[in-house]
């Protein structure tokens, strides 16, 4: 709910810019044709009160000029633009923190072990992975080929190169 003071500020606002004031019909459409295009209807919904988005996204939403998208289409757009200007970011009980990039640390310790031996000088490693698809990976970025076919050709990168 807003104070009697606030309602008296937006209505101010609205009166100078020749709108009808909070108690007036039409105010929403009045206010849903000013809407410019998608990027202006992100940034008023990221000026929201999260918990009110929804709201205001359906109460404008017949309202405007043009077809607009799903909320959370706007709310991704809207958190795309904060991720990229590198915001600061606000915790539960209301204290700025520093933007940090998010990330995704797996524990996953390695299951399959491939042991392989090059057919020409007879070099021998061990590549390690989650599975079996993984340690050919390993294998393979480490410069070592592996023959698919037989599963026993493989040769060592000095062999690949003198090839």
């Amino acid at each position: 709910m807003r104070s009697a003071q606030e309602s008296n500020a937006i209505n101010r606002v609205l009166k100078a810019r020749g709108l009808p004031s909070l108690d007036e019909s039409g105010v929403l459409e009045a206010l849903g044709f000013l809407v410019e295009d998608h990027t202006h209807f992100t940034e008023l919904l990221k000026a929201c009160e999260p918990a009110l988005r929804r709201d205001m996204y359906e109460a404008m939403r017949p309202h405007l000029r043009f077809v607009a998208k799903d909320l959370e289409s706007y709310i991704m757009a809207a958190k795309e633009h904060a991720n990229a200007a590198e915001l600061p970011v606000i915790d539960e009980h209301g204290i700025l923190h520093p933007y940090r990039m998010g990330t995704v640390e797996t524990t996953q310790p390695a299951s399959v072990e491939l042991w392989a031996q090059c057919a020409k000088c007879q070099a021998e490693a061990t590549f390690a992975g989650a599975n079996l698809a993984d340690a050919i990976f390993t294998m393979r970025t480490s410069g070592w080929a592996y023959d698919e076919s037989t599963q026993q050709r493989h040769l060592c990168p000095e062999c690949m190169e003198a090839e």
